[in-house]
């Protein structure tokens, strides 16, 4: 009779008190998805660690994403070493499947965890305010020989020129706008080379907020942290004057940077 409960994963990592193939129950606090307890199945020197789940499709509910990610930063903090998370939902029929598994993709993984070994990731997501875009604007007329000239040509209109006084203005309009497009993409350009000097990688995320000028993930070596942390309370406090928002997330485990995960 074939089984209906499978093994759901949630990270790879290199092989820390798991011994062979045998799996190995962790402590009790050390739950996963809907409580289940969480243990590494081993192959060689690499542990994947997992939790029973009926074998059905996971549906994205926010409990389990945030149960999912919690089992692999405690892993990370609990192992002290790298490591891969796995895409959230996938799930194996038995212990056989994540052997197979770790056997497979095992050079994959070693290369992965040698290259992402003693880094973390760190998350930047800067927004932007109607005070900046106040100040921005007011940056734009002040510097814009165009925009000033075009202010000129309808002032000098008469009462009578309605019609180009409406299409100037239009144009007026979008100049301006496209200046503050092009001061707030510099501005963010300008927020993330800093970040990226101190950083291995990066990857620039999108955002369906219009707030959000920067959505970034960046890979940082362990020793390079506190500098992070500084450059980034630095950044927070000088362009806070202008009214931009800053917010920091991190360290994690390296999601963004695991082509394939």
């Amino acid at each position: 009779m074939t089984s209906n409960i499978g093994l759901y994963i949630y990270c790879v990592m290199n092989k820390t008190e798991t011994k062979g193939l045998k799996a190995k129950k962790s402590k009790p606090e050390d739950l996963g998805i809907k409580n289940q307890q969480t243990y590494e199945i081993g192959y060689k020197d690499l542990s994947a660690v997992v939790s029973n789940f009926p074998l059905e499709q996971l549906k994205a509910d926010m409990d389990d994403v945030i149960a999912h990610q919690k089992v692999v930063e405690n892993m990370r903090k609990k192992a002290g070493t790298t490591i891969l998370p796995v895409r959230f939902g996938t799930i194996l029929r038995n212990q056989e499947e994540v052997t197979n598994l770790l056997s497979k993709s095992y050079n994959e993984y070693k290369s992965k965890l040698s290259k992402l070994s003693g880094k973390d990731e760190f998350g930047l997501k800067v927004l932007i305010t109607n005070t900046t875009r106040e100040k921005l604007q007011e940056l734009v007329e002040a510097e814009s020989k165009e925009i000033k000239k075009m202010k000129d040509n309808i002032s000098s209109l008469s009462a009578n020129s309605s019609g180009s006084t409406y299409l100037l203005k239009l144009n007026l309009e979008d100049a301006i706008k496209n200046g503050i497009s092009k001061k707030i993409e510099k501005l963010a350009n300008e927020i993330h080379q800093q970040f990226v000097q101190i950083s291995e990688e990066y990857n620039l995320l999108k955002s369906d907020i219009e707030q959000v000028i920067l959505n970034a993930a960046y890979l940082v070596n362990q020793n390079s942290a506190t500098a992070f942390k500084s450059k980034f309370q630095e950044l927070k406090q000088a362009y806070g004057s202008v009214g931009l928002i800053f917010h920091m997330s991190g360290p994690w485990a390296p999601f963004s940077f695991l082509e394939g995960k």
